[in-house]
């Protein structure tokens, strides 16, 4: 068991390092590649609904700020209202399709892209290697998810695809071991079903 997480151990730390590589140029997003109608707060600014309120100046800035900040809370109410230290965060990416799911809710999907295999990559290790507490707030989770980057060098993307794969196979071992080791300790102990649910519930 201890080899399996030296193991991944090790393998977060060359993926980490090609994540950082200098071949690796920011490719920050904004809300609006997540949701495409999403307004950014300038243009509430510039907005017909701006404009029928009458407003100039900072009254109208502090407005824009208000009414963006309102729009990305009803987009992120589902992330939010799932994301505390138990929360389980999964990166899919299949048929084309990046998405983001809190404990098997989807928190942002319908994400289309030529970079996603890449970005799902990024997506994975960002989760691998945060942990989540209170002072973590979906807000701040997007800004992180959208603090991307991207590469022309082929054999740097295979690399990193391939490592975040060989990730995933570790993972699923130590997992499969863990059960193993569950079972051993439950018959051991001669744990009845209920108690079993209780334990894993911590």
């Amino acid at each position: 068991m201890q080899e399996l997480h030296t193991a991944y151990r090790d393998e977060l730390q060359k993926l980490e390092k090609r994540l950082n590589a200098a071949q690796m140029t920011e490719d920050t997003k904004t809300p609006q590649w997540i949701w495409a109608k999403f307004l950014e707060e300038k243009q509430w600014k510039t907005s017909d609904a701006a404009k029928a309120t009458g407003l100039k100046g900072k009254a109208l800035t502090d407005w824009a700020k208000a009414q963006y900040q309102a729009a990305l809370a009803q987009k992120l109410e589902k992330l939010s209202a799932n994301l505390n230290p138990s929360t389980q965060l999964t990166v899919l990416y299949e048929d084309g399709e990046l998405r983001l799911l809190a404990n098997g809710i989807p928190a942002f999907d319908s994400i289309f892209a030529d970079d996603a295999d890449l970005i799902a990559v990024q997506w994975k290790y960002l989760i691998r290697s945060t942990n989540i507490t209170p002072s973590v707030t979906a807000e701040k989770l997007l800004g992180e998810l959208l603090s991307l980057k991207t590469t022309d060098n082929d054999s740097l993307r295979r690399q990193i695809i391939g490592l975040d794969k060989k990730l995933d196979e570790l993972q699923a071992e130590i997992e499969a071991k863990e059960r193993e080791m569950n079972t051993l300790v439950y018959k051991l102990y001669r744990l009845t079903q209920e108690e079993i649910v209780q334990v894993e519930r911590g």
